[in-house]
């Protein structure tokens, strides 16, 4: 290989690597890759001497529109080569995690969601200031088309006027709970609602539909749980906020894991918030019970924003939970199963602190008795339950009557086994930083 010039030590293959439009074109369109050869070609005469790595900074500034973000900077002693395919990686995990995501929920429920998964070639955005949310947008195009904002709020109803894609669902006595990955669009509507009411300027990334209830990204640190940390918060009650994952990349690789490990009960034709029972993992605020072949699930949901924590407000805390009941003919049940008809309940509620439960019974569930029978669906219901403290629990047993074969006529008690009301896994309570008493009346 010739060298650049009699006087110079360096090669063209010092310069520039001779596998470089083999190692850029897996990052880059070809618009993207002629673009920055351009201008590579245009300032050759001067950027020779400062090495081949300024073709990769020069690279980095095409794509992103930061050199550094408050959650993603070049390390000390990084070349631009590696902290661009660092960051470029980061966008093509967010892809694959978010189709994996519309894959898989629309392989469980029944109605298909769009998912609207962005062309590889279509990667403009505008300027965030979290690179997580930036390379998110990156992989979330927006559908709603919208030519001035006071569009939205046309019919009284923004979710009309937006599209978004509904993760799952929390469904009990009339409440339908859907929890919203948001749009660039609808982020920016609840970004504004939220700034006129507030002052405060954050990053909702998720929001329960038709509730005052939204995760944002805190991309200030302002309740010190990191920069970019999802912060969930709404309700009657602001003083406390939920934390639910140190950064959105966590968030939705949790989330897919739990779909690829069916850990999503979806059983009711969509994907919602309860679990299912994993093999070789504990939930704690789920249990499973089989007495004479019936088995029985229960599993309790934290619900943020109904809970109420500021005692100068409210005269007590209430820690708020949905739970959901399974019951069904144990898949591994051998034999023979007589039809049976659950007659009766019991619970016995704890709090954290308590060795005396409330106890509840009851004729049926919900007003309801239903029937069970081999090979027929599995009967689930939810209700609710709330607490004065994190870390109680409830059990109890259904009674059953057989309605055939030698035992008709026969009651049985079926267990179900203790089961916490506490916060998920990964996720705490803290007191937000930013509170002031007049929050309560938003």
């Amino acid at each position: 290989m010739e060298t650049l010039s009699q006087n110079s030590k360096l090669t063209l293959n010092d310069t520039l690597d001779h596998n470089l439009a083999s190692v850029l074109l897996p990052y880059l369109t070809l618009n993207d890759y002629i673009s920055g050869v351009y201008r590579i070609n245009k300032m050759f005469s001067s950027f020779y001497k400062k090495g081949a790595d300024f073709i990769w900074k020069t690279l980095f500034e095409l794509e992103f529109h930061d050199k550094e973000y408050p959650d993603h900077k070049i390390e000390e002693g990084e070349s631009w080569h590696s902290y661009f395919k660092r960051s470029f990686e980061m966008y093509k995990k967010f892809r694959r995690i978010w189709a994996g995501i519309i894959t898989m929920s629309n392989r469980k429920s029944v109605e298909s969601q769009d998912g609207y998964l962005r062309d590889f070639n279509d990667r403009t955005t505008e300027k965030y200031p979290l690179f997580q949310l930036e390379v998110f947008y990156k992989v979330f195009r927006d559908p709603a088309q919208i030519k001035d904002i006071e569009d939205v709020y046309s019919g009284g109803n923004f979710y009309e006027s937006l599209q978004n894609f509904v993760l799952h669902t929390t469904e009990f006595y009339e409440y339908e709970l859907e929890v919203l990955m948001l749009s660039p669009a609808s982020l920016l509507i609840l970004q504004n609602i939220i700034n006129v009411h507030l002052g405060i300027l954050v990053y909702p990334i998720l929001h329960t539909k038709n509730y005052k209830h939204s995760v944002i990204l805190d991309y200030q640190n302002l309740f010190n749980q990191g920069v970019g940390a999802l912060i969930s918060w709404g309700g009657p009650d602001r003083s406390q906020v939920q934390v639910l994952g140190l950064d959105l990349m966590n968030f939705l690789e949790d989330h897919y894991d739990k779909l690829e490990r069916n850990q999503f009960f979806s059983a009711n034709s969509r994907i919602e918030s309860f679990f299912n029972p994993v093999q070789g993992r504990e939930i704690r605020q789920l249990s499973v019970a089989v007495t004479n072949g019936i088995r029985i699930e229960a599993c309790a949901k934290y619900i943020h924003h109904f809970s109420i924590f500021d005692l100068q407000y409210h005269s007590q805390r209430r820690y708020y939970f949905t739970y959901q009941i399974r019951v069904m003919v144990d898949p591994d049940h051998e034999g023979e199963f007589d039809d049976c008809q659950l007659t009766t309940r019991h619970w016995e509620i704890y709090t954290a602190n308590s060795s005396v439960p409330e106890v509840v019974d009851g004729a049926g569930v919900i007003g309801l008795f239903p029937h069970i029978r081999k090979n027929g669906q599995i009967f689930s219901y939810q209700s609710a339950t709330y607490q004065t403290e994190l870390g109680g629990r409830m059990q109890g047993w259904f009674e059953f009557k057989y309605l055939k074969g030698e035992k008709k006529g026969e009651t049985f008690k079926a267990t179900i086994e203790p089961f916490e009301l506490s916060l998920d896994e990964g996720t705490k309570l803290i007191q937000n930083p930013i509170f002031e008493p007049w929050m309560h009346q938003l």
